[in-house]
């Protein structure tokens, strides 16, 4: 879309003196409409060959080359209209975008950088710059580019959506989200600001206003999987489940192989206890992706709920070995282990282990974490540690304002010198 307009706005302004090509020129505009770059390739090379010094010509031919992926061909007509007239930073920026999209980021971070030297208020070279030094996660430097975009060219929307992205990666929430409200503002009937800004929300977790977002990015273009992938998250964490389920269902449809529709219908499915759904749905995704960690931990999660404790077992080792310093699946492995009513799965020692390391890569931990060693402790006989901790559980807990009745009763376990075990509920 974006090479289209390009090449409309440079029709719109390009004056041929050749009454002969006239009718040409019209015929190719209506074909831009009906997005048909090729017929522009075949209209500009006619006319190169009557004026080859026309340095426009190479321009609109090299964004129809691009538009259909044709990058060299791109690359040598951007080149030529720059060997023409070099002073134009509008044809640099042209060829650094073929070279980005070619993933040649050096060649397109030098061509942005010598736009600059020729305008310094060029905005589409920030953005450019900024564009590359996000992919090489130099974020400060990026978001420095992007700003000065937007110094320069305050209406244009999409360079706020990029410097949004960049504070959700800075975890700079309330900066992300100015950027992608601003966005909506400036381009109020665009779908992807609206999904920008859902995802905004949802690392907020204002899920209704998530809710909101992506419905209206729904509306606006309802052929778009991350959209219902989007609501149904939000769905999802506010456990409207017979909400979330639909949306899956709609991503799933429009792209059966999308991972993370797959992944959000299978954890659905599990909350509603449709078990056999839910471990196709993993099985698929481990098709297409074997080293999805969430994946294995969803098997683990329900072969778990079912009783099946081997093949729980091995789905989180599984899980645990792809990633190693992940939080979630180190708790839920030491628990099992800690807890599951099957003896000869317990591991008291590993469990400890694990559940510290989990302590550690959250920052010291929180209530369930503390829960979790205090379980270990018990396991390995350690009632003195078990209580300590569970203790710790409780006070962490308690601010939250969380009822924690099990808690309680896990405390009163280990007071008595009996371990926790994990009952198994359908």
């Amino acid at each position: 879309m974006k090479t289209v307009l390009i090449l409309a706005l440079l029709v719109s302004t390009f004056s041929i003196d050749i009454q002969a090509h006239a009718a040409a020129a019209v015929s190719f505009q209506d074909e831009i409409q009906k997005g048909d770059p090729r017929k522009g390739i075949e209209l500009f090379t006619g006319l190169i060959e009557d004026m080859p010094d026309r340095v426009e010509l190479y321009v609109l031919r090299a964004s129809c080359y691009q538009q259909v992926k044709e990058y060299d061909k791109a690359l040598a007509d951007y080149s030529k209209a720059i060997e023409l007239d070099s002073k134009q930073p509008g044809f640099l920026v042209g060829r650094g975008t073929v070279y980005e999209e070619k993933g040649q980021l050096e060649q397109a971070l030098a061509d942005y950088s010598k736009a600059l030297e020729l305008n310094s208020d060029w905005a589409a070279a920030h953005q450019g710059k900024g564009r590359i030094f996000r992919i090489q996660k130099n974020y400060e430097k990026a978001i420095e580019e992007f700003s000065k975009a937007i110094e320069v060219d305050p209406k244009e929307p999409t360079t706020y959506a990029w410097r949004g992205n960049l504070y959700l990666q800075k975890k700079d929430l309330d900066k992300a989200l100015a950027d992608f409200s601003k966005a909506v503002e400036l381009a109020p009937g665009n779908p992807n600001a609206y999904c920008m800004r859902g995802i905004g929300y949802l690392w907020t977790k204002n899920y209704e206003k998530a809710v909101i977002d992506f419905s209206k990015a729904i509306e606006l273009n309802p052929r778009d999987v991350e959209h219902y992938v989007g609501r149904g998250d939000a769905y999802y964490h506010i456990e409207k489940y017979d909400k979330a389920l639909p949306d899956y269902e709609s991503a799933c449809q429009l792209t059966p192989k999308n991972v993370e529709a797959l992944l959000g219908r299978a954890r659905t499915l599990n909350q509603l206890k449709n078990w056999d759904k839910a471990l196709a749905d993993y099985r698929h995704v481990i098709q297409l992706d074997p080293k999805n960690v969430k994946s294995h931990w969803g098997l683990a999660g329900i072969f778990r709920r079912r009783g099946e404790f081997d093949e729980a077992r091995a789905a989180y080792a599984e899980a645990l070995k792809l990633d190693p310093e992940n939080a979630g699946v180190l708790e839920d492995f030491a628990s099992f282990l800690a807890s599951c009513p099957k003896a000869k799965m317990r591991d008291g020692e590993k469990a400890l282990q694990y559940a510290k390391k989990a302590c550690d890569l959250k920052q010291g931990g929180d209530s369930r974490s503390f829960q979790i060693v205090a379980a270990a402790h018990a396991e390995l006989g350690n009632f003195a540690e078990a209580v300590e901790w569970q203790k710790k559980a409780l006070k962490e807990g308690a601010p939250a304002g969380k009822k924690m009745p099990e808690s309680t009763e896990r405390l009163k376990l280990y007071e008595d010198k009996k371990p926790y075990r994990e009952v198994i509920k359908p």
